[in-house]
């Protein structure tokens, strides 16, 4: 089983149509399901706290920001290397979008620039998740 804790670079997306990424790093400290850590948008709200919880392979975390900016409510899934997280995110019920993130290590993060691929990365993976649950056992 992948851990979650360790640094992560990511964008998060509008829902709305054109969305443009807005970047971020984060630092996820996970410990027996529990979930603190930071967060550095690179736009005006800046540094933020979050907090949370961590059930392989789930992640849910509230984002807060120093500023006293509304709070972000978080879900995601684990990939299973342990190397991509994506998900959804809100604030409101109309304010909401998607994110993505990659451990940071030694290798290149995906340069998601638009949402054509953005919506690509998301029917990719819904794809493999469609194709792991019909696969029946080879006998």
């Amino acid at each position: 089983m992948e851990k979650l804790s360790g640094s992560w670079l990511g964008n998060y997306y509008y829902e709305s149509g054109g969305s443009q990424p807005h970047g971020f790093e984060a630092v996820f400290i996970e410990m027996e399901g529990v979930v603190e850590g930071s967060i550095l948008d690179d736009g005006h709200l800046g540094e933020a706290r979050l907090f949370g919880s961590f059930t392989h392979p789930s992640l849910s975390f509230t984002k807060k920001y120093d500023s006293g900016a509304s709070p972000v409510y978080y879900e995601g899934t684990l990939s299973d290397e342990g190397k991509k997280l994506q998900g959804t995110w809100h604030i409101t019920s109309s304010v909401k979008g998607y994110w993505y993130a990659w451990r940071q290590d030694d290798e290149e993060v995906p340069d998601l620039q638009t949402e054509d691929e953005l919506d690509q990365e998301l029917e990719d993976a819904e794809s493999r998740q469609l194709v792991q649950v019909t696969r029946s056992p080879a006998r």
